[in-house]
């Protein structure tokens, strides 16, 4: 732990600053010097990591006092408190080894940031309006080596990611998962991001997500046991109990959905991610990479479209940004939305493509391209095997198509029925309704697929 001797100051600017600093307490301990006698008698007794000293008050000797612990430890740091009308320049001559100059009255955040910087303390920065487990997702999405202190009036917990993953808590007597559940129950927390500790060893096994959903059905629970005794017209006890709103659902957006995010005049869709949201003002996403240059416009042009599936529901919306955040993370707040349109995704038209594909059926195989589709099914245009031998497959016939979508490494295999046949000049045009006890991970590639490439109006 650090130490602070803070030297020539009065008992008020004293309380302040040690009041402040003490917020940090697991990081530094903070000495107050009333006199040059208990300075040095601190300084020959405790290693001292950095000095503060006041300068501001003329009858003030401490100038004295700082020579002459300087000329004992030399290496010792100094933040020096001035009057706000004394010039830096002349004080840095006047004053050698004073590191920094803060003016008084003292900006006590200022403050900390200073002495966080000279002790080496890495905090990457702080998070203000961002509920924690949305922060903490990204933190996973992010695959940081961090450690966080969060902090909820007088209690402070710690949570300690490698590569995204959690990997330690504590807070108070309680360590590990149940730290864990403790800290991210807490409502309304301040959150600070520090380098991460090499030292820290693992002691969480469960994924992170499992976390997030035992701490909200904790917290249900404990909401639900609330009993309200209310007093009746006739004078008996009424018992409500009391339901939980800490999972209200904001028109299907749950943390960490996929978003497809589209600048509205632009043809290109990028993916996100939700963080969170304050009601009736914002929501917060995490930045698309292929954003950077979008995010240069001025803010007039900024109107972006935001889609998302959850439940078989197709969410879209209209937004603008309202502010990026490019550090210590990349986030967009958009403005909350007025309007929010929604399809159920087995309801959707085809909508128009061009997947070059691979059809299959009776072991005789061509080429061609799909030409539309939705989740029930879709149009192909194919060749005949060749000039002499046109396609002989009939109606409700088995048929499978092999095809690569885009942003999907390799290829997949779709199954259905032939449904209706039409020869044309270019070739055969084929309608298939694809089996309803469809690959999960097939039927997320082609809902994904239509609302990516899908127009607002369609969903």
């Amino acid at each position: 732990m650090k130490n602070i001797l803070i030297i020539g100051i009065d008992e008020l600017s004293g309380e302040t600053l040690s009041r402040a600093l003490g917020e940090y307490d697991d990081f530094f301990q903070v000495l107050i010097a009333e006199n040059d006698d208990k300075a040095m008698e601190i300084c020959t007794r405790i290693r001292l990591d950095l000095v503060i000293v006041d300068l501001s008050r003329p009858e003030n000797k401490s100038l004295e006092l700082l020579h002459h612990i300087k000329k004992s430890f030399p290496e010792l740091p100094g933040i020096a408190i001035i009057s706000a009308g004394n010039p830096m320049s002349d004080l840095k001559i006047e004053y050698p080894g004073i590191t920094e100059y803060l003016n008084k009255p003292v900006d006590t955040r200022l403050l900390t940031d200073t002495v966080m910087k000279i002790l080496e303390i890495n905090r990457i920065g702080q998070i203000h309006d961002i509920s924690l487990p949305s922060f903490l997702q990204m933190v996973e999405m992010e695959a940081k080596n961090c450690y966080l202190r969060v902090r909820q009036n007088r209690m402070v917990g710690y949570l300690y990611f490698k590569k995204g993953e959690l990997i330690a808590a504590r807070t108070g007597m309680k360590k590990n998962e149940e730290a864990a559940y403790e800290i991210i129950g807490w409502e309304n927390a301040n959150i600070e991001i520090f380098t991460s500790e090499q030292d820290q060893k693992k002691t969480i096994d469960t994924p992170l997500m499992n976390i997030l959903i035992e701490t909200l059905k904790r917290k249900d629970e404990k909401t639900a046991q609330k009993i309200k005794v209310q007093k009746t017209d006739k004078g008996k006890s009424e018992l409500r109990l009391t339901k939980s709103t800490s999972q209200i659902l904001h028109f299907g957006l749950e943390m960490g959905i996929r978003l497809h995010v589209k600048p509205e005049n632009l043809a290109v869709t990028s993916k996100s991610t939700f963080i969170g949201m304050k009601p009736e003002e914002y929501l917060i996403i995490a930045s698309p990479r292929s954003f950077d240059q979008y995010l240069e416009k001025p803010a007039l042009e900024k109107q972006i479209i935001v889609k998302y599936l959850c439940n078989g529901i197709i969410f879209a919306f209209k937004s603008k940004i309202l502010q990026s955040l490019p550090a210590p993370f990349d986030l967009l707040f958009l403005q909350y939305p007025q309007q929010v349109e929604q399809r159920y995704i087995r309801s959707l038209k085809r909508i128009k493509c061009f997947i070059p594909t691979k059809a299959t059926c009776n072991d005789e195989e061509t080429i061609g391209s799909i030409l539309d589709i939705n989740i029930r099914g879709c149009g192909c245009l194919l060749q005949a095997l060749d000039a002499y031998d046109p396609l002989t497959w009939k109606i409700d016939e088995h048929m499978s198509l092999r095809c690569r979508f885009p942003g999907i490494e390799g290829e997949i295999e779709i199954s259905g029925l032939i449904k209706n046949i039409r020869v044309t000049s270019e070739g055969t045009v084929i309608g298939i309704a694809f089996f309803k006890k469809m690959n999960p991970e097939i039927e997320e590639i082609i809902t994904q697929y239509i609302i990516s490439v899908g127009e607002l109006d369609g969903t």
